[in-house]
């Protein structure tokens, strides 16, 4: 008994300590993001940028570690480096939270989008909107479907995904509260409005009520081309009723109320009135200002005026101009200690702070309906040594260095079972000093030294690419080896004084690039394999092994070839890696390139077997890769040179399902027709030509596919 009982102690201790462990863990990677978007916003990107990189690195196993990665994608997002962004995006996959992986997921998408990537946007985009339908991403990514269609002239296939953007919802959940003052959106479902919409002069009509009297007729438009769904909106705003004005008027946390008459329900009866009810609720903003009222401010001083403006369209209650109660608090900064620091809220504003002083202030409503509520006050100094200070004498008492936090309860708002309370915060400055200050960095270590290097490096890199892309190769040259000299001594530093491991793989990899600039292969192929013996795990060696594979693939000779097909094999081999998908695909393209240098007196080439096995492989194992269609185009291909037609148009059927938006589905559609014609339909071979010809107005095919259809 005594030693099971030492077991259940034991396991307690360790339960604790793994609790205490992970609780401190978390506070010290949010103080570091938290420091880092402070430096972001201050416009000293290096310190912030090294220490959202340091939280993944320093806390493999948190779920904060993806919050940095987000922030990081965000920051190079903003700064137009998207292959950096990706990088980060990418770990998104990974976190347990799925709308963090529908964030990183749709960003990844716009990303590929900026970089008109379009099949890989795509692919990103499309998987938010059929993983995560119930995400506020799955509309953004609808939008920006719409806008790569547009890009590429598919004018058709944009106006059905822009249709879709604002009609995805969260599944099997009842929404009964909306946000007041947003134009609200209409969506019926019903299968007898394709036989009821024929009927001429029948439409779709609801009417809108509020419970304060105002009425509106809503028509609702066909979403689609089914005609099984209809949708409308109407402008929503506070204010007295006035009925019929196309603008329905509201007060406060009030019900409004849709009404649809059903023509046909499905017992047979007409006139049918089905009611659904949406309370309104306001999402309320607070925050300190100037003294218009207009602009935020981030700090405050003493025995000065502080505004304070909130916005809550549910403080208008009446004709008149209401008034709303807020807490004003001051804080002093605490240090937790380490068992402070279990089932902490880390999240929230004063979790670290401890009150010094607070006060209940008056807002009054601006306007009549307008709700905006605005009140000022003017903080006290505190005496020096003061804790808490008990009088409650309505003068808010505070210290240089503390911060003055508002807080409001907003009772009703949208996706809110319980009252959120809603927070903003000044820190107290002294008069002396300025919210503007100029910093200075001076570069004194060896990593910030190598850092320095590194960057002026890689602008060398990107002028010499821009120079070897309009053909002046001998100022590209020089370039290069100006960014050569700097990286040089990037990778003596960091050998030599022993720095991150990071540093060291992005001297490498731009190494590798300024050598391809001088079109040095071989020494960039030496690079490469010198990274991959220094670091076999790193998250670039697969990377570099693709370049490789590529760079050989390319080349003029024809032994170079099966060494690429034995680079893109080494990089499937690896345990893990985010390009084996783009490897496996190369892999293929390697086996067709040699076995056509094979063909070259054979009067019709056909794609080799092992090619063939290669593609199909691709397609089976990396389905959601831009990669998969791509591979099933090429053996459709195969099919239809060898006359397997039935077997060509199965495929295709599936390709048209899993990949509505790939660049090649023109192409594929004259092929469709091919396939059917050669099996004796040439109906429904005219049927894919005049879908090719509607869909797809500016493809390179559109003259093969219309001087097809006049011969059919």
């Amino acid at each position: 008994m005594s030693k099971f009982l030492s077991a259940l102690v034991w396991v307690a201790l360790v339960t604790v300590v793994q609790a205490q462990t992970g609780a401190n863990e978390a506070y010290r990677a949010h103080q570091m993001i938290q420091r880092a978007q402070a430096y972001l916003e201050a416009g000293n990107t290096d310190p912030g940028v090294k220490l959202l990189q340091d939280v993944p690195r320093l806390f493999p196993t948190s779920e904060v570690r993806f919050q940095a990665r987000l922030a990081l994608g965000e920051y190079f997002f903003k700064q137009r480096q998207f292959p950096d962004a990706l990088d980060e995006l990418m770990w998104l996959k990974r976190a347990e939270d799925e709308v963090v992986q529908a964030e990183g997921m749709y960003r990844t998408g716009i990303c590929y989008y900026e970089m008109n990537d379009y099949d890989k946007a795509f692919i990103a985009l499309r998987k938010v909107t059929n993983d995560f339908p119930w995400s506020v991403w799955a509309n953004e990514a609808f939008y920006y479907v719409g806008l790569c269609h547009f890009k590429m002239k598919r004018w058709a296939r944009a106006y059905d995904a822009l249709q879709m953007v604002g009609v995805s919802v969260p599944t099997n959940v009842e929404q009964t509260i909306g946000e007041a003052g947003r134009r609200i959106w209409v969506k019926v479902s019903d299968r007898d409005l394709v036989t009821v919409l024929h009927q001429e002069g029948a439409s779709v009509q609801v009417q809108v009520e509020a419970e304060s009297g105002d009425r509106e007729q809503l028509a609702l438009h066909a979403l689609g081309s089914a005609g099984t769904a209809y949708l409308g909106s109407l402008e929503v705003v506070p204010g007295a009723p006035i009925s019929g004005d196309h603008v329905l008027q509201f007060l406060g946390r009030e019900a409004i109320k849709v009404v649809y008459v059903d023509e046909t329900t499905a017992d047979g009866e007409s006139s049918q009135k089905l009611l659904t009810t949406l309370r309104l609720a306001s999402t309320a903003s607070i925050g300190f200002t100037d003294g218009a009222f207009r602009d935020y401010v981030q700090s405050a001083r003493l025995n000065h005026e502080l505004f304070v403006r909130l916005k809550d369209f549910d403080g208008n209650q009446t004709e008149q101009r209401d008034t709303l109660t807020v807490t004003v608090r001051s804080e002093f900064e605490v240090e937790p200690e380490d068992d402070d620091l279990i089932g902490l809220d880390l999240t929230s504003v004063s979790a670290l702070y401890e009150p010094r002083d607070s006060v209940t202030i008056t807002l009054t409503e601006t306007d009549s309906h307008s709700g905006t509520f605005t009140a000022q006050l003017r903080p006290v100094p505190a005496r020096q040594g003061d804790g808490q200070v008990k009088v409650d004498d309505g003068v808010l008492h505070a210290q240089i260095g503390d911060r003055i936090v508002a807080v409001y309860e907003d009772e009703l708002r949208p996706m809110a079972e319980a009252p959120v309370p809603i927070l903003a915060a000044v820190m107290v400055l002294d008069e002396s000093q300025q919210d503007v200050e100029i910093t200075q960095w001076v570069v004194k270590d060896v990593e910030l030294k190598a850092e320095k290097h590194l960057i002026e490096s890689q602008i060398h890199l990107r002028l010499g690419q821009i120079f070897k892309e309009v053909g002046l190769q001998q100022k590209a040259d020089e370039k290069a080896v100006e960014g050569l000299d700097r990286i040089a001594e990037v990778i003596r530093l960091a050998i030599n004084g022993n720095l991150p491991q990071a540093t060291l793989e992005d001297a490498f990899h731009t190494k590798w690039d300024l050598l391809l600039v001088q079109d040095d292969l071989r020494g960039a192929v030496d690079t490469c394999n010198t990274l991959l013996r220094m670091y076999p795990e790193s998250r670039i060696a697969d990377r570099a092994l693709l370049q490789i594979g590529k760079a050989k693939l390319a080349s003029d000779y024809e032994a170079d070839w099966p060494e690429a097909s034995g680079v893109f094999s080494a990089v499937l081999r690896l345990t893990q890696s985010e390009l084996k998908a783009e490897a496996q695909f190369c892999l293929a393209q390697s086996f067709e390139k040699i076995a056509y240098a094979k063909q070259k007196n054979v009067e019709t080439r056909v794609l080799p077997q092992n090619s063939v096995l290669a593609y199909k492989a691709c397609a089976n194992t990396y389905p959601e890769s831009a990669f998969a269609g791509q591979s099933l185009e090429k053996v459709v291909q195969f099919y239809i040179e060898t006359e397997d037609y039935q077997r060509a148009v199965d495929l295709m059927e599936l390709v048209f399902q899993d990949f509505v938006d790939a660049s090649f589905l023109d192409v594929m559609l004259l092929k469709w027709a091919v396939a059917v014609h050669k099996m004796g339909n040439p109906e429904l071979a005219r049927v894919k030509l005049n879908q090719l010809i509607a869909e797809y107005p500016n493809s390179k095919v559109i003259r093969t596919a219309m001087r097809f259809r006049d011969a059919l």
